[in-house]
């Protein structure tokens, strides 16, 4: 799409004409971009550009035929404020009155040009044609102050981070522009990092910085842990839990003295033991003769005895645990936990 359809020579332009014919040349001196917007039947009548906003710079002049073409360039490195763009205006030398409005060029539609915070390296760049209507018309020159380099034109062409319009895209070897360019790192941002997500980091600052999207702090002074569904603990996300601080006091476990039950209690049985009698010395190891002379066989027990019991006297484990704050830590490092909002 044209949007410089309204482009007319001024009437300061025409007289430069009348001045400039059998060969003389026609010197281009500076470019200009205002905000201003006139009738179009008004517009030859200008004699400067409404609403100045900044110049533009020349990135070459080419001659084709009785056709001139000028590559003419627009960036915001000097816009503080955005602004609609309406008129581009191309200024040459009068010979008699200096420097005069000689073509005005006005949109059919604004062009919104971002302030330099808005979109960093931001440059837009248009092709005008300037035809003859013959021999006698004069030739077009540029002030060679307008110009760049080849050099400084190739390092723009190749910087994908300053193309930044479609006009300029397809000037630009087909490089994505920085609309384009922020679109997909958006995606690339809402596939690795949605709404939810948190974000690692053992330097304090906010992933919006160089990520995008909106970030708050998260966790502080907490450790992560996994959800299980079937565990009342951690049963859903974001539940807090647990305890820093020590909830096993020290402690010492002691045992009462106690009796043990009574036992050993028993006797002893004796048969054909050996007895010797004095009186009548006789006997042999398994009889006796009794007071009559008769042998007699003997039996007998031992009275019950051994009864007795033990006493175990009380006595304590040694103290264990640890009372006091921090003392329920494992062993730890700290980073920053950010969670994306937005």
């Amino acid at each position: 799409m044209n949007i410089w359809e309204n482009t007319v020579i001024t009437n300061k332009g025409k007289d430069l004409h009348a001045k400039l014919y059998n060969g003389n040349i026609l010197k281009l001196t500076r470019v200009e971009a205002g905000s201003g917007k006139a009738e179009v039947p008004d517009l030859r009548y200008q004699t400067e550009v409404l609403q100045m906003k900044d110049e533009l710079s020349v990135q070459g002049v080419d001659t084709s035929g009785n056709i001139t073409s000028v590559l003419v360039m627009l960036d915001n490195l000097k816009i503080t404020e955005r602004y609609e763009l309406w008129q581009i205006g191309f200024y040459a030398e009068d010979p008699d009155e200096g420097e005069i409005l000689y073509c005005l060029a006005q949109a059919t539609e604004a062009k919104v040009i971002p302030a330099k915070d808005e979109s960093k390296g931001y440059t837009i760049s248009w092709k005008f044609d300037f035809k003859s209507g013959g021999e006698e018309y004069p030739e077009i020159q540029m002030e060679p102050a307008g110009f760049v380099s080849s050099e400084t034109f190739a390092k723009h062409r190749d910087n994908q981070g300053c193309h930044v319009s479609v006009e300029e895209k397809g000037i630009y070897n087909d490089k994505y522009t920085k609309k384009e360019t922020d679109q997909l790192f958006q995606q690339f941002l809402e596939q690795i990092y949605p709404v939810g997500s948190i974000y690692t980091s053992v330097t304090n600052v906010n992933p919006s910085a160089f990520l995008g999207g909106k970030w708050e702090r998260f966790g502080n002074g907490r450790t992560l842990f996994g959800v299980d569904e079937n565990d009342g603990y951690f049963n859903s996300a974001q539940k807090p839990g647990g305890q820093k601080n020590a909830v096993v006091v020290s402690h010492n476990h002691g045992i009462q003295g106690f009796n043990c039950n009574e036992g050993g209690y028993h006797n002893h049985s004796v048969t054909n033991v050996h007895f010797y009698d004095k009186a009548t010395a006789k006997g042999d190891n398994y009889a006796r003769w009794n007071s009559s002379g008769n042998k007699t066989t003997t039996w007998g027990s031992v009275t019950y005895g051994g009864k007795h019991q033990h006493w175990i006297p009380w006595h304590q484990t040694d103290a264990k645990g640890e009372s006091g704050e921090g003392k329920n830590l494992p062993p730890y490092i700290c980073v920053y936990f950010w969670r994306r909002t937005a």
